[in-house]
């Protein structure tokens, strides 16, 4: 899931198994949200059968800070149960709206 992102903006993921979107903020924390069969997240399906790779109920999100030296450290953002994870399982539109907002106001993050 992580990867290094030179400037802050979106990065589009297009895999059918890893679909979403990951943003990255003028702090250097970036927010991973995807979903697709390869994540935690639920799909709205028709029977047992993905309604194409595009739409979910429920989203996986995970956090990171790209560092200066060129490594990343996850982040756990206050509030939300890792339950021994890094990533966030089924997340509803309001918890990934509410992970953006708390990432986006963190301080700048160089090392």
């Amino acid at each position: 899931m992580k990867q290094n992102m030179k400037d802050p903006g979106f990065y589009l993921c297009t895999s059918p198994v890893n679909g979403g979107f990951v943003m990255k903020f003028a702090n250097n924390y970036c927010v991973s949200v995807r979903w697709g069969s390869g994540n935690y997240a639920d799909a709205m399906a028709v029977g047992h059968e993905w309604f194409g790779d595009l739409n979910a109920q429920t989203a996986e999100v995970g956090v990171w800070c790209e560092l200066d030296n060129g490594t990343n450290e996850w982040y756990h953002v206050d509030g939300f149960d890792y339950d021994g994870d890094d990533v966030l399982c089924r997340l509803e539109s309001e918890h990934v709206a509410e992970i953006m907002w708390k990432v986006g106001n963190l301080p700048v993050r160089k090392e």
